[in-house]
């Protein structure tokens, strides 16, 4: 019987210990108590060799308590995340993981990522180049879409990043921010040309333009070439020549 008992005991452990790997090793403390609980003598009776009901009544105890606390363990743990994510949504910056395309904005003010927006982020993304020349003469110049007055609305996609995750119910809002630090979110700002701007820029060479094209007794025709250079604009080329448009004196 001794013998019996003997072999038992490893497999029990064994199974104890399987059962502890699958339940994500919580409780440590627990298990290590049961498993000395099981080599030790008392799990049977030293004269007859007979296990003891009310050993194997504690063990089961054990591994129902060590159940138990995995699961408040886990519970907890849950809920300090969560509480450490409620604590993070009281904040007046904006979120991290919010992206203008691939521009950085979590972690600023409303007013900083404005800034950065409009002098960092949109010279940047309005390089493209136009190039307005004559058919008649030597006379080029080179804008940038920047300079042409493309914009970008950087506040609608600056207040679109900064509302994320700040409204409804608590619970949703820590879903919505848990989603953004794991998935971020892009946001691509409008594209804007406005004619009058261009147009503005364009009359301000008209002077220096006509000089050069007086002895062709022609002129710069404005309004066609404005047309013409907000075409190209509308369809964000990255480089583009624009011949200017004439009318006779």
């Amino acid at each position: 019987m001794k013998n019996k008992i003997n072999n038992i005991v490893p497999i029990l452990i064994e199974k104890f210990k399987i059962f502890i790997k699958y339940t994500k090793k919580y409780s440590i403390k627990l298990k290590d108590k049961v498993i000395e609980f099981l080599n030790s003598d008392y799990i049977a009776d030293k004269d007859t060799f007979k296990i003891k009901p009310l050993h194997i009544i504690a063990v089961a105890v054990l591994i129902v308590a060590s159940i138990g606390t995995g699961i408040y363990s886990k519970d907890a743990i849950v809920a300090a995340k969560t509480d450490a994510v409620k604590e993070a949504l009281d904040t007046d910056l904006i979120y991290s993981g919010a992206f203008l395309n691939n521009y950085p904005i979590g972690g600023l003010t409303v007013e900083q990522a404005l800034d950065r927006g409009e002098n960092d982020y949109s010279k940047l993304e309005l390089q493209n180049v136009i190039y307005l020349s004559s058919n008649h003469t030597s006379y080029s110049k080179r804008f940038t879409y920047y300079d042409l007055g493309a914009r970008l609305d950087i506040k609608s996609a600056i207040n679109e990043a900064y509302s994320y995750a700040r409204t409804g119910k608590v619970a949703d809002r820590v879903e919505e921010y848990t989603t953004l630090l794991n998935k971020r979110k892009y946001i691509n700002p409008s594209y804007i040309v406005d004619r009058n701007t261009v147009k503005a820029c364009i009359e301000k060479l008209e002077p220096e333009i006509n000089n050069d094209l007086d002895f062709y007794n022609e002129k710069l025709d404005v309004e066609k070439t404005t047309d013409t250079v907000v075409s190209v604009m509308e369809k964000r080329m990255s480089e583009a020549s624009v011949v200017i448009s004439t009318i006779q004196k």
